[in-house]
């Protein structure tokens, strides 16, 4: 087993545990397996019917997923009745996405949805050999809900790891060619919503969990969208290396209508 990434955060005075990444396979020709924490469950979707359950939506805490180096995008779930582990592609049976050596853009992974980032695993590092990203936005996170948007680049690709008060990102080596990213951003604070059970025919309240939902060709190109384009400026870029600085870089806007970014 090759490199392993544990990415933490830290909310009011306490580091916890966002997901880690482990490349399964070796460094020329990588295998990726992501374990998202006790605390972050796997997205049933907005409005479903808890009491609607079958087993290609069960959901629990430690979501495992990999992702293979012929484009198998899967997870691994616990089967609530019979305890056993059963696979499901995201993508649908036998469907593949890219390629992990023909990815040499960015490919989007999954986006996490933390309403309540107190509830997230305390971390403890447990392995010597795991490396520990810690994302360098306290300000950003200790204000609330945030969403972390999780993806792939090729080690070609521009990338700013810059920090806002509205946003960061972090990226780090997991193989020879592809980098493990990071994108955070602010988001409003969810509540619970009344809705009506058609298994038990009465009104219920929705409950107000973290989540990670897998990302596909369809919900990858909204989510691609909100991504901040400072991120990828190629202006940024070379200032940061002209004035010799240790990223993250911190930034902020003249006027975010115009979208025009400073480095402080």
């Amino acid at each position: 087993m090759g490199k392993s990434i544990s990415f933490i955060f830290s909310y009011q005075g306490t580091d916890r545990l966002l997901f880690t990444v482990t490349n399964i396979g070796s460094e020329s020709n990588p295998d990726l397996k992501f374990v998202s924490h006790h605390g972050i469950c796997l997205a049933l979707g907005k409005g479903h019917d808890p009491y609607e359950f079958n087993e290609d939506n069960l959901t629990t805490s430690n979501v495992e997923s990999t992702y293979h180096s012929d484009g198998a995008f899967m997870r691994k779930l616990n089967n609530i009745d019979y305890k056993q582990k059963k696979y499901y592609n995201y993508n649908g049976t036998g469907v593949r996405t890219t390629p992990l050596l023909q990815i040499q853009d960015i490919k989007l992974l999954s986006l996490y949805n933390i309403q309540l980032p107190q509830i997230c695993e305390t971390y403890f590092q447990k392995k010597k050999d795991t490396s520990i990203i810690k994302i360098q936005a306290d300000a950003l996170i200790n204000n609330g809900a945030f969403v972390a948007i999780l993806f792939i680049k090729h080690k070609n690709k521009l990338m700013n790891q810059l920090v806002h008060e509205l946003f960061c990102s972090h990226y780090v080596p997991i193989s020879q060619e592809l980098d493990i990213c990071i994108y955070i951003s602010r988001i409003a604070t969810e509540y619970p919503q009344k809705r009506y059970s058609n298994k038990l025919k009465c009104e219920f309240w929705t409950t107000i969990n973290n989540e990670v939902i897998p990302l596909n060709e369809e919900n990858s190109t909204y989510v691609n969208s909100v991504i901040q384009p400072e991120i990828f400026s190629e202006d940024i870029y070379n200032e940061i290396r002209s004035r010799g600085l240790s990223e993250p870089i911190h930034i902020h806007f003249e006027n975010l209508i115009a979208n025009k970014a400073f480095i402080q």
